[in-house]
């Protein structure tokens, strides 16, 4: 059975109310950072394993904290140009970001509607 995903749950002022119910607050990307979801240790193996290749072309400064949610991370990417649209989703998804999180991102994206490029912190 397909599972049905209500896009209108990540406009702007849902993500918001989303956060506000849980205490945390919503942060979103600078034009030049990327924001990699990280949901287990072995998804932060991955990043830190992507990292060593991407950090031999770019020049950037990246962190690595744990979210709210125990054994998952928030991976912040801070570059020295910006980066937007597609670009940022398909380096999110290289790094080793929450699959499904950058497949709606790329779907919306394609719509012209924002992505659920945030975290709740």
């Amino acid at each position: 059975m397909t599972e049905y995903y209500d896009f209108n749950a990540s406009t702007p002022e849902r993500l918001i109310a989303k956060a506000a119910e849980t205490g945390r607050s919503v942060v979103t990307p600078n034009h030049d950072q990327l924001f990699i979801d990280l949901d287990s240790e072995e998804a932060l193996d991955t990043f830190r394993s992507q990292m060593e290749i991407f950090q031999r072309s770019e020049h950037m400064i990246w962190q690595v904290h744990p979210s709210k949610t125990p054994g998952h991370y928030h991976a912040k990417v801070t570059l020295r140009r910006f980066v937007v649209g597609f670009e940022r989703v398909a380096l999110q998804a290289a790094l080793g970001s929450d699959r499904k999180r950058e497949l709606l991102a790329i779907l919306q994206a394609k719509d012209g509607m924002p992505g659920p490029n945030v975290f709740f912190e």
